[in-house]
């Protein structure tokens, strides 16, 4: 596949994605197969995040219902011979900012249903609040409930519990298949309105452009948000999950965590506090090769001794390599990780590949680093 962003384009694309996050921020993005370990996975990770923020139970309830019927909607009706093509699978995207929670799901589906589920959800938009719990009431008592039959219960449902008119569109795909976008809004705070403004119809345009971005780069998932060992977890299990166990897939996952613990441990906050560590992850798959990329902030002036460790570690060969880790792993009276460098000599060690990083100079006291590691998948 070929890539359209070049490395310094890929590097500015990294830092937008990343660029403005306040505390209690979050956007998660997966592209691929839509299963069932998948969802559970992506509902802890939603869940895990949920009890940070809010102490409200009621609205933790109302996010997680919505999260879950939207990823059910998706297992419900995905084309099955598309589920893991790479340009027709499915997409997630969670993301919280400011006073709302913004839950957007895209799935294949067959041109000859467009027509009807555009009815159905015009026909839930139109109705009020009273209005919907009635329908909802009816539909209940008169639908046959299968695999697919809880459809239009559960799209009324998110209608109820966000309290939200359900965003759509339909991108044209071919003359069998159209791409279905949904979008739904939370507002954080229920008796606040003022605070509340609704931009799905905006965010699903930008979506549909974006996707597009992903598909030609084959980005499989993405994560922006606070780094604990919490998300960490989960966010593992989700990448877990996705693959056939292999020696591909071992190395990745090994590489993976100590890119993540990197974040975890190392970041630095812009706003001087060390409550959260914002960072961001990203893995795309190309030419063979899986790309483990993540940014954070950190100081500029742990630049310098940083940078002479990554190139001394690139410069080593897999004798030299193995050689100062057992030195490292041994030297306990080095109690800071970042000095031994254990993990970028593990990284470097298990992708069999040089360090690829960049710093990019944000104020005069912090800069960005980006680390991009591959893996072969042969």
């Amino acid at each position: 596949m070929q890539s359209v962003l070049d490395k310094n384009n890929f590097r500015d694309f990294v830092y937008a994605l990343f660029n403005d996050i306040d505390r209690e921020d979050l956007e998660y993005i997966y592209r691929g197969e839509i299963t069932a370990t998948l969802v559970m996975n992506i509902l802890d990770l939603a869940k895990s995040n949920l009890a940070k923020g809010e102490d409200t139970s009621k609205l933790k309830s109302r996010i997680y219902y919505i999260m879950g019927e939207g990823l059910q909607n998706i297992t419900r009706h995905q084309e099955a011979e598309f589920a893991t093509s790479p340009e027709k699978s499915a997409i997630v995207v969670i993301n919280k900012k400011e006073f709302t929670y913004s839950i957007t799901t895209g799935n294949l589906i067959k041109n000859e249903n467009v027509e009807s589920l555009k009815q159905k959800l015009e026909k839930i938009n139109s109705l009020t609040a009273a209005e919907l719990r009635d329908f909802s009431r009816y539909v209940r008592m008169t639908t046959e409930i299968s695999e697919k039959g809880g459809a239009s219960l559960g799209l009324i449902e998110m209608a109820k519990r966000s309290g939200n008119k359900l965003m759509f569109s339909f991108k044209d795909i071919d003359e069998e298949f159209s791409y279905f976008y949904l979008n739904t809004e939370i507002p954080i705070f229920k008796n606040r309105k003022e605070e509340f403004t609704s931009k799905g119809a905006e965010f699903l345009e930008h979506l549909k452009g974006f996707h597009d971005l992903l598909n030609k780069e084959n980005f499989l998932l993405s994560f922006k948000g606070d780094f604990n060992q919490e998300n960490l977890l989960y966010l593992h299990n989700i990448v877990k999950s996705q693959l056939t166990e292999s020696t591909t897939s071992i190395k990745l996952n090994n590489v993976l965590v100590e890119l993540l613990q990197n974040i975890v441990k190392h970041a630095d906050n812009n706003d001087g506090t060390e409550i959260w560590k914002p960072g961001i992850f990203l893995i795309s798959e190309k030419n063979e090769e899986f790309y483990l990329t993540a940014g954070n902030y950190i100081r500029t002036h742990k630049i310098k001794d940083f940078k002479a460790k990554i190139d001394s570690i690139n410069a080593l060969d897999e004798k030299g390599l193995s050689e100062l880790y057992r030195k490292n792993l041994m030297d306990f009276a080095i109690l800071d990780p970042l000095k031994t460098g254990l993990g970028i000599i593990d990284m470097r060690r298990k992708s069999g590949r040089t360090l690829d990083y960049h710093f990019k100079d944000i104020t005069d006291d912090y800069s960005f680093f980006t680390i991009q590691i591959r893996i072969n998948k042969k």
